[in-house]
């Protein structure tokens, strides 16, 4: 849990944070803090355990403990976007935020989830953009992946989560050509698709279950079709 008495104010450079529930996971400090060392800019980069009843009080006062903004994970994206005055259009797309910076009082956000994504596939992948895509997950980055594939022209995208109804509630909001699957049916729409992303939390951590078992032989499966 947070330590809401644990500040910056007295530190003469910005500070930032990453926040999520859990965030031992998270790369970002090694990454902000290796790159502010390397170019001599003054600033440190926090982790943040932050449970949701923590959130909102987390976040509301962190620019009075001396934070300049910071980052989000899960799963903290959608509320940040409903705690945030102001969101771009991109961000406002989405419906969820990992960026945010304040502007005198005014905490602003965006999201840079669907710009990496692409971004990054578009590099090492070209050619990446195809017709049908699978996706597990109904998180907020799952709402990045699917403004992305819906942008890039997917003609069918399958959305699958354990509580369906996260899924369905999703599939309303983006609308035509997402289409809600059952776990149980998977199998069924696997070789239909070009394209699988996981948003889900699976293989974040080493810990072994029922459920991460189950995602990874559906990859075992769909690559045989390679072998």
């Amino acid at each position: 849990m947070v330590n809401l008495t644990i500040n910056c104010e007295k530190k003469e450079y910005p500070c930032a944070f990453i926040a999520g529930y859990p965030i031992h996971h998270s790369k970002s400090p090694k990454i902000h803090n290796f790159w502010l060392k390397q170019y001599d800019l003054q600033g440190e980069y926090l982790a943040k355990e932050v449970t949701t009843k923590e959130f909102s009080s987390f976040l509301m006062s962190s620019q009075k403990r001396g934070f300049c903004g910071g980052n989000v994970t899960l799963p903290h994206k959608q509320e940040a976007f409903r705690l945030a005055t102001y969101k771009d259009e991109v961000a406002t797309v989405i419906g969820a935020v990992n960026t945010l910076w304040f502007e005198r009082q005014k905490l602003c956000a965006t999201n840079t989830d669907a710009y990496g994504f692409s971004a990054n596939l578009d590099e090492i992948a070209p050619g990446w953009v195809k017709q049908a895509a699978l996706v597990f997950g109904a998180g907020g980055a799952a709402r990045a992946v699917l403004y992305i594939l819906k942008k890039r022209g997917f003609e069918r995208i399958f959305l699958l989560n354990r509580t369906k109804r996260h899924a369905d509630d999703l599939a309303e909001y983006f609308g035509k050509s997402v289409e809600v699957y059952d776990w149980q049916n998977v199998y069924k729409i696997l070789y239909q698709v070009d394209f699988i992303v996981n948003a889900t939390s699976v293989g974040m951590t080493n810990l072994y279950n029922k459920q991460n078992d189950t995602f990874f032989l559906i990859f075992i499966k769909l690559n045989q079709q390679h072998w």
